[in-house]
């Protein structure tokens, strides 16, 4: 009785394996399918990720980086066409594209059982993907969502994204992006991620962009980043945010009423008094100053 069980349990285990094994089967199938039936495919990919027969297997996570990839492009060559198409899909299916990549790589790292790495056959072909379409999660990011949709929350991912996977193990010592091009970047999401009150990312990419080689777009950093250190009630940094800003653009009143409003309500006359000092020495012709 013992030995039939057993021959059961084990009967059990091969199927599921074998059904998972199917589940990579039928979405790989997917792939060279002029209309695949995505739904299907995700559903058996997604399936296959959850099983410990296949959740580790590099090739899971390549077919469905690769399904994303179709999906994007499927999108895209109905835009070329003049057809309509899903703007959301198409954005959406780079991105995941990129994350289901990533992981695949990361999955092809792991050593077996007898701790030998194999070799990554993977990466080649799938970064080359990911450098044509690394622009397209700008596009999201800066086009779609921040400048045309108004939806600050998605800008923000997808423009972090962007700056993120061109530092990934995977794109990094491509230099796809210049130190020029993420601080500009940066200065979107940080724009973006105060304009959806999401005040950590505004900190955290205002921090890049205060580095971009646009003094606008640094000027404008300085202020959304004071703003933000205030809703956080981080007084220490809202401080040195408004000395800063004031250092690097002295004509700036905003700060200046911000600052000496502060002094004023902590009773602080000696520190408000130096300041309008340091301002009149900073910039003797400015009224205001005096």
């Amino acid at each position: 009785m013992k030995h039939y069980v057993l021959a059961l349990s084990l009967l059990f285990v091969a199927g599921t394996a074998f059904g998972q094994k199917t589940n990579v089967k039928t979405a790989k199938s997917a792939l060279g399918d002029e209309n695949p039936n995505f739904d299907e495919a995700f559903t058996a990919i997604n399936a296959a990720m959850q099983d410990p027969t296949t959740k580790d297997d590099p090739e899971t996570y390549d077919i469905a980086g690769k399904l994303y990839k179709k999906v994007y492009e499927t999108e895209a060559l109905k835009a070329a066409g003049g057809n309509a198409y899903d703007t959301v899909k198409l954005y959406n299916g780079a991105l995941e594209m990129f994350k289901y990549f990533q992981i695949c790589d990361e999955k092809a790292q792991l050593p077996d059982e007898k701790g030998k790495v194999r070799k990554n056959k993977w990466r080649e072909d799938n970064r080359a993907d990911m450098v044509k379409y690394h622009g397209q999660l700008f596009n999201a990011g800066a086009v779609y969502y921040l400048m045309k949709k108004k939806d600050y929350k998605n800008a923000v991912y997808y423009l972090g994204y962007y700056i993120d996977a061109a530092d990934s193990p995977m794109l990094k010592e491509l230099n796809l992006l210049s130190d020029s091009a993420k601080n500009v970047t940066a200065f979107y999401a940080a724009f973006a991620a105060y304009s959806a009150k999401d005040y950590a990312n505004t900190i955290k990419y205002g921090n890049m962009a205060l580095n971009s080689p646009n003094e606008s777009d640094v000027n404008t950093t300085y202020e959304i980043m004071t703003r933000a250190y205030r809703e956080q009630k981080d007084t220490v940094n809202w401080i040195r945010m408004l000395q800063e800003g004031i250092k690097r653009n002295p004509a700036s009143e905003n700060n200046m009423v911000q600052l000496i409003n502060y002094y004023s309500e902590k009773g602080q006359n000696d520190e408000a008094v130096k300041f309008a000092d340091q301002l009149i020495a900073n910039d003797p012709d400015n009224d205001y100053s005096y």
